[in-house]
């Protein structure tokens, strides 16, 4: 084999290797839409932390989990927040520090990875990530995860559910 394709070999091999490592820590999950009122913009992958597409999701209590999703919001607005929620029997009980909390800080440019704090525009993609504790007061049981960005009129830019089991 010649030195330039035993190169360009290499580096393919290196770069198959770098997306593997990248997709395990945050492989992508099915997810469900929310029930309810409609979604104004598109959801378009959602991944989670140590959710190996095992479902349901095992959320270790004393861990941290990521949440990482890319969406595309069909209209501008400058105020978005988190739903972030577990349904234990129909009952929403909230993440602490996360529900109803800014989501701006959280919100990148997907192709630019730039912050772009609450200033988004329609039509274009974006990234939403955060990491938060499964704190040892959560109760180990089965639960339903719900999370939803909200837009400045109280409307759902995206929402899905995820099964999950606390533990």
């Amino acid at each position: 084999m010649a030195p330039q394709q035993s190169s360009s070999l290499s580096l393919v091999i290196l770069l198959v290797i770098f997306a593997g490592c990248v997709l395990a820590q945050h492989p992508r999950v099915p997810i469900a839409p929310c029930s309810g009122a409609p979604m104004t913009g598109k959801l378009l992958e959602v991944r989670v932390s140590n959710c190996n597409n095992n479902f349901p999701c095992i959320l270790q209590k004393g861990t941290q989990v990521t949440v990482e999703f890319d969406y595309i919001p069909s209209a501008a607005t400058n105020r978005i927040t988190t739903g972030a929620t577990a349904r234990l029997g129909g009952i929403p009980l909230p993440f602490v520090g996360t529900n109803n909390q800014p989501a701006c800080p959280r919100i990148v440019a997907k192709q630019s990875r730039q912050a772009v704090g609450c200033t988004t525009k329609a039509g274009e993609v974006y990234t939403y990530s955060n990491t938060f504790p499964i704190l040892q007061i959560y109760p180990v049981t089965s639960v339903t995860v719900q999370w939803e960005l909200i837009d400045s009129n109280r409307q759902k830019i995206t929402c899905f559910t995820i099964p999950a089991r606390i533990v």
